[in-house]
């Protein structure tokens, strides 16, 4: 997935409405 790719702008722009995503981060 492009997300681990970008931590910095995953991070800045949410793209997944998930907690599971947020905690990962």
């Amino acid at each position: 997935m492009s997300l681990r790719r970008q931590p910095s702008r995953v991070t800045s722009k949410p793209i997944i409405p998930s907690s599971s995503s947020s905690s990962i981060f």
